[in-house]
């Protein structure tokens, strides 16, 4: 099934179709506002390990959080030493 046929599949399952609209404006709107506000936002997705985009994106942020503090606390501990190590060569200098 290609992508167009499955997502209109979900739009008479949404009930979209069923629904009668006095003007295309407002069936517009309602295809709009099933898009953005449950399409977009919750519906779960194959491609994203079976998550909602936003469930995906908060998975993602977390994941990136975690990389980006052991790659500070790594660049910490490499600061820290070679400081410790070019302070004790600067005192065995100075003495």
């Amino acid at each position: 099934m290609r992508a167009a046929e499955r997502f209109f599949n979900l739009l008479k399952r949404a009930g979209i179709r069923r629904r009668k609209y006095k003007t295309r404006e407002e069936a517009r709107h309602a295809v709009f506002d099933y898009i953005e506000f449950f399409c977009n936002p919750q519906r779960k997705h194959i491609r994203n390990a079976v998550l909602s985009p936003f469930d995906f994106e908060q998975q993602q942020k977390l994941k990136l959080q975690v990389v980006y503090k052991s790659w500070f606390n790594s660049a910490y501990i490499i600061f820290q030493n070679s400081l410790d190590h070019l302070l004790s060569r600067t005192a065995s200098i100075a003495t």
